[in-house]
């Protein structure tokens, strides 16, 4: 194969590779959003049913998705759930606080499962997040605690998160043996609720007991006719991050980021492929003596089949002779003579050697030749040539 060939075939692989990878980053991108607590998400901890839930309320809803300082004023509850895929940096979180104040409804979804919080952040400085492991269990709500809870019965619990104010002003509405579930805050002229998880407000348990019930109240004592209901999708990675128009790289996104690394990858494997010297080249020493075992087995085949094995130990045998008398410097390559010199000169064998040299005469004149003898005879005179340093017969 030449080596504009090979050059397409490695490029047609590399585009092969690339492609497929991409394929693969997004499919893995695409199942990572839907396992989000996510207004869009369909999976077990995606909030899509609570988003359908509100909308069907006759509640206007909205996915916002750019960061919290650009909340519009209209906007009567805010939906915010963890894990987040953006950090809320201390300026969103004043803000937040100052439009509760102001008459909003902030219902927080806490996770069990986020181990660290940033101190001043949305959730840590407001309530404390236990966890305390158990079986899954029915926690009957009391209305008179809260209006929160009217029409409210029965709710299903199912997870570790348990919830008790930091500071004084907090109200735990829904609590059972383990710790609080629901925590409200009243600040200014808004509220503010914690909600644990394990309330099931999220795909997978809404529709167990009567946690719709409980988010429909929450939805209707935080808007209005004028008032919005808005769930955070900027801190779920949706919407485009305000770094992203000063840096490329983090405007194509990680799929973006892992081809891009992909792609360098390849190119560097491709350019080592093509064989091009990357320093300095090193001469590799020439082999004083190579054998000539392959090459006897070659032209063995090709005078085999042409009936002239004998002519091919002949070529062997007087190659052999010829440059065993230069190197004896034996005027005379009579196979008699050169074995009694080689004895003399060498430390051969005298009748060892003169009858090796018969035998390859008499093969050689022999119709036809066993090829497993021809092989025999040629390995025998490539030792003598080793022996005598004569270097690869030509």
């Amino acid at each position: 194969m030449g080596r504009g060939r090979e050059a397409w075939v490695l490029v047609v692989l590399l585009v092969v590779f690339v492609a497929g990878a991409a394929a693969i980053q997004r499919h893995s991108v695409q199942e990572d959003e839907q396992r989000r607590p996510s207004a869009y998400a369909y999976g077990r901890t995606g909030l899509r049913a609570a988003y359908e839930l509100v909308r069907r309320q006759g509640v206007r809803v909205m996915r916002h998705e750019a960061p919290l300082t650009r909340l519009p004023d209209s906007t009567g509850l805010l939906v915010v759930a963890e894990p987040m895929v953006r950090e809320m940096g201390h300026q969103e979180t004043r803000h937040v606080w100052s439009w509760v104040e102001r008459g909003g409804t902030l219902l927080v979804l806490v996770s069990g499962d986020l181990l660290v919080r940033e101190p001043g952040g949305l959730v840590a400085d407001r309530v404390r997040v236990d966890r305390s492991p158990g079986p899954a269990t029915e926690v009957r709500a009391d209305e008179s605690v809260s209006p929160l809870l009217r029409d409210v019965r029965l709710l299903c619990v199912d997870g570790p998160a348990r919830l008790e104010p930091r500071q004084p002003g907090g109200r735990v509405v829904v609590r059972d043996s383990r710790g609080g579930l629901l925590v409200a805050w009243r600040a200014g002229k808004g509220m503010a609720l914690f909600a644990s998880d394990a309330l099931g407000l999220h795909n997978a348990a809404l529709g167990r007991g009567d946690a719709p019930v409980l988010l429909a109240n929450i939805a209707a004592a935080g808007t209005s006719r004028s008032r919005a209901a808005a769930f955070d999708e900027y801190h779920q990675g949706h919407g485009r991050q305000e770094a992203a128009a000063r840096s490329l790289w983090v405007a194509i996104g990680m799929p973006g980021r892992a081809l891009a690394w992909h792609g360098l990858a390849l190119f560097a494997l491709l350019v080592f492929a093509a064989n091009r010297p990357l320093g300095r080249r090193q001469p590799l020493p020439r082999a004083k003596h190579r054998p000539i075992t392959e090459h006897v087995v070659a032209m063995a085949g090709l005078y085999r089949r042409a009936g002239a094995g004998g002519a091919a130990l002949e070529i062997l045998l007087r190659a052999f002779l010829r440059d065993l008398a230069r190197r004896l410097d034996c005027p005379d390559s009579s196979p008699a003579v050169l074995a009694w010199e080689a004895a003399r000169r060498l430390g051969w064998h005298e009748a060892a050697t003169a009858d090796l040299l018969a035998r390859c005469q008499e093969a050689a004149a022999r119709h036809p030749l066993d090829p497993a003898e021809l092989l025999r005879l040629g390995r025998e005179l490539d030792t003598l040539r080793t022996k005598a340093d004569l270097g690869r017969s030509h």
